[in-house]
């Protein structure tokens, strides 16, 4: 993962790097189900400009909920 950041311009410690993945969070909305078509909502919680370079550098998209 350190090689993959330096590679990508991020200079940054791997406690540093650890605390910013773990900030990122997904947050699922529930619904009641006749107020939408799905039921559920999927939601990144608000990211700083390296948690954002991080998100799309390990693709972290892929593993999130539908």
């Amino acid at each position: 993962m350190m090689k993959k950041v330096k590679e990508n311009g991020i200079q940054i410690s791997m406690n540093a790097l650890h605390e910013k993945l773990r900030g990122i969070k997904e947050v699922i909305n529930v619904f009641q189900k006749e107020k939408r078509k799905s039921p559920t909502q999927s939601v990144v919680s608000k990211m700083d400009d390296v948690q954002n370079l991080l998100f799309n550098i390990f693709k972290i998209h892929e593993y999130l909920a539908d």
